[in-house]
């Protein structure tokens, strides 16, 4: 974890470490009820709400996992995280191997979750509406022209933002393409919003979160040199950048 305070620092003097702070987890118990999953294949995402966190599970199968979970710490001891209920959720026909949910965001108005799938096929792509309580699974198909890989998304003010990329060779990651992308669910429409340039050729970004009146991005470095650290960007947002129907939303 990260203080707002830190990533400002970060994001003003591109040569300051931002400090992290961590959570020590007794998880022992949780990964060992995670490897009992068939195809199990480790974690792709997590939403969290207050003390309950939902997570996203790969599997070499025809269909992924949510885990519902319980934050719990007895005095003297490191917190748990607690597995209260799984269910499986079914992939869209054309995924392989294990392609997932990668992206996870809680309505908390609507006490609903959202499951994103990482792919389209065929110009649609699959989103699992499912209740708090992993009641109520309701697959949406979207019209995704776009057709970039989705390794995030997040709510912005009342939009849904979703974070796009793509690359031509698969294990360089050279030419890389990222986008920001607005995912309406009442016309079931994946659009285009604006591009997200890349300082350097292989960056790839994973993450992203609102943060004031923009979104915070992280890259994925993993197949670049490790000496080399992940990268934190901030991407401002405003009237003219968002949709004219979400900006008046937001100012009311």
């Amino acid at each position: 974890m990260a203080d707002s305070t830190e990533i400002e620092k970060g994001l003003a003097d591109s040569g300051y470490s931002i400090q992290l702070d961590s959570i020590r987890l007794d998880s022992l118990a949780f990964y060992n009820r995670m490897r009992t999953l068939p195809g199990y294949d480790g974690l792709e995402a997590i939403a969290v709400n207050g003390d309950t966190a939902y997570l996203s599970a790969e599997a070499d199968r025809d269909s992924c996992y949510i885990i519902k979970a319980l934050f719990s710490a007895a005095p003297g001891h490191m917190p748990q995280l607690n597995i209260l209920q799984t269910i499986s959720i079914s992939k869209p026909a054309g995924a392989a191997g294990n392609d997932g949910y990668e992206s996870l965001v809680y309505l908390e108005d609507d006490h609903k979750l959202l499951a994103v799938f990482e792919r389209a096929f065929n110009g649609r792509r699959v989103v699992h509406c499912i209740n708090a309580d992993l009641s109520g699974d309701e697959a949406i198909e979207i019209n995704d022209a776009v057709g970039q890989r989705l390794p995030e998304v997040c709510i912005y003010n009342n939009l849904l933002l979703g974070l796009g990329s793509s690359y031509t060779d698969n294990r360089h990651r050279n030419d890389t393409c990222s986008s920001l992308l607005v995912i309406d669910l009442q016309t079931s429409k994946l659009s285009h919003l604006l591009p997200v340039a890349n300082k350097q050729c292989g960056v790839v970004w994973e993450g992203m979160v609102k943060f004031h009146n923009g979104v915070l991005l992280v890259n994925d470095n993993s197949n670049g040199p490790k000496k080399d650290p992940s990268m934190l960007a901030f991407l401002p947002l405003n009237d003219a950048t968002l949709p004219k129907a979400a900006t008046e939303a937001a100012s009311q």
